[in-house]
């Protein structure tokens, strides 16, 4: 869960308009997002995306009212990532292993592009073929 910045904002904002179910992240590939950025899976952003807006606008209004401006925050889509350091922050290293022990097979974990891969410990296609 994300404790601080845009990404808590977010998720609270979400939660609110009735899309608590989408996951908002702080980090990206194992790095930590400046905490002015957040990230959200693309299928669960468009997936949201109208009532998001909707609400979004509507906030924007509210804002602008309140604080007697012309000007409200604004969010943008697909932008750069920049990453930084938090205190106590204890993310993974980008391309980082584990080994999972689950039961009697082990599979080995890589996190790769915001995802995790797991690779079972089984026999290759090659020598599957050269058995039969």
């Amino acid at each position: 869960a994300v404790s601080e910045g845009f990404p808590k904002f977010l998720q609270l904002f979400l939660e609110v308009i009735g899309c608590g179910h989408v996951q908002v992240f702080d980090s990206l590939e194992g790095q930590l997002l400046m905490s002015w950025q957040a990230v959200v899976i693309r299928s669960e952003w468009e997936a949201i995306s109208t009532i998001f807006e909707r609400n979004w606008k509507n906030g924007k209004a509210a804002y602008r009212k309140l604080h007697k401006t012309k000007s409200a925050p604004c969010i943008a889509q697909d932008s750069k990532p920049r990453f930084g350091k938090r205190e106590g922050y204890r993310g993974s290293s980008r391309g980082e292993h584990a080994a999972i022990n689950m039961g009697n097979m082990e599979v080995k974990c890589v996190s790769k592009n915001t995802f995790v891969e797991f690779v079972e410990n089984a026999v290759s296609d090659a020598e599957s073929a050269g058995s039969a």
